[in-house]
């Protein structure tokens, strides 16, 4: 199988999730992923595309764009999801320890959390001045 991609840009507001969503999960099943799979990804790319709305573009303005790819080859399909918001690598983030997050004045932590453990493997860079954030998952054998 060639390596195969596919793009989509949209702004950062949640009435664009519904596209988002259904972009994960028409190229996660065209790249030959089970429905376990595919639930994984929309969960991590829900979380990312989240996040990035309410952090990444805090100032308000959700014209600002969030770019999508996927790309899929023998065994693997890859997300890239990327922002122009200000450089912050969720990675460096502590997992949270649930015997004291919830009694912390300030939650979170979970997102990134559960991003990790759904993909099987996920990095972060910045360049040309975006966030780029990508996710790998095994497309298991038929």
């Amino acid at each position: 199988m060639q390596k195969v991609e596919h793009h989509l840009v949209v702004q950062a507001h949640m009435r664009e999730m519904p596209r988002v969503l259904e972009f994960i999960t028409v190229n996660a099943r065209k790249a030959g992923m089970d429905d376990r799979g595919v639930h994984h990804c929309q969960l991590a790319v829900d979380e990312v595309c989240a996040n990035v709305m309410e952090h990444a573009y805090r100032d308000g303005r959700k014209h600002r764009p969030i770019y999508l790819t996927t790309s899929a080859q023998i065994g693997l399909l890859t997300i890239i999801v990327a922002d122009e918001g200000p450089p912050f690598d969720p990675l460096t983030q502590p997992s949270p320890d649930p015997d004291t997050t919830f009694t912390r004045d300030k939650p979170g932590g979970w997102g990134i959390h559960l991003v990790r453990r759904v993909m099987d493997e996920v990095s972060y860079r910045y360049a040309d001045g975006r966030n780029i954030l990508t996710l790998y998952k095994e497309i298991p054998p038929d």
